[in-house]
């Protein structure tokens, strides 16, 4: 496997959650469940295949579902931190994320903390911390 993709489950509970990815039929499964307690859940062996990122491609590969372990966290998340979330992008898609990150740390009432160097992000973000070196 060539990447680990972390997802955020969105469901109100583990049990939510664990009755979703098992459900037969679903459509959806992943390797593993960690739940809010730290309890880890496998569902599917790391040497085959789960279907946790949709139709989806990273780089050169077409399938992700085929070169990744899928990972999915059952939290309530009280801060969202996005590290450079736009640096490779171009800019619609560089507002689409922004656009992303702002409104679920809405609809989760977290606080957003997005640290970068671009500098299209500035303005979509009223509070800013600004940090260098001293001289």
């Amino acid at each position: 496997m060539a990447v680990l993709l972390v997802h955020y489950t969105g469901m109100p509970s583990a049990a939510a959650a664990l009755a979703r990815l098992c459900a037969p039929g679903s459509g959806v499964s992943a390797h593993y469940t960690i739940d809010e307690d730290g309890t880890v859940y496998r569902h599917v062996a790391e040497t085959r295949r789960a279907w946790h990122a949709g139709v989806s491609s990273w780089r050169n590969w077409p399938d992700l579902n085929s070169i990744s372990i899928g990972v999915e966290l059952v939290n309530h998340p009280k801060a969202i931190l996005a590290d450079e979330p736009t640096a490779s992008l171009d800019d619609a898609n560089c507002q689409a994320v922004l656009t992303l990150l702002l409104t679920a740390a809405e609809r989760l009432q977290a606080a957003l903390l997005v640290a970068t160097h671009d500098a299209r992000v500035h303005s979509r973000f009223p509070r800013q911390i600004t940090m260098g070196v001293q001289k």
